[in-house]
């Protein structure tokens, strides 16, 4: 059996911007340890999380830089997370519970390229 680590981050702000009608919700949070998004790993440190108006990819930021983009789906908890946590297994981001809300996001992999063709 997997061993699940679940740490809470630190919680700086939560904010939502309207952006042509959608709602995007930003998160700045800091990571304790080095932590795999998607294939990409991340040092500890400060970062900001962009969650999509549709709730299928978030892009990790650090200052103003794109430094990790995943595809994910979200799930509903029945009741609202008090603070952000990050669900990791070996070190992998697996999932963010979203505080003050009831949405669990679920990392699928890396996000698709709006380019990309197929």
């Amino acid at each position: 059996m997997k061993k699940t680590i679940v740490f809470s981050i630190i919680l700086l702000t939560v904010t939502l911007a309207a952006s042509a009608g959608a709602k995007v919700q930003k998160l700045d949070v800091s990571l304790s340890v080095p932590t795999t998004v998607a294939g990409v790993e991340l040092k500890a440190g400060d970062y900001k999380v962009q969650i999509s108006a549709d709730d299928s990819v978030v892009t990790f930021y650090q200052g103003s830089t794109e430094v990790a983009k995943a595809a994910v789906h979200a799930q509903t908890n029945g009741t609202k997370y008090s603070f952000t946590e990050l669900d990791r297994a070996n070190q992998t981001l697996k999932e963010i519970h979203v505080a003050g809300t009831t949405t669990n996001l679920v990392i699928d992999g890396p996000a698709k390229s709006a380019t990309a063709t197929r």
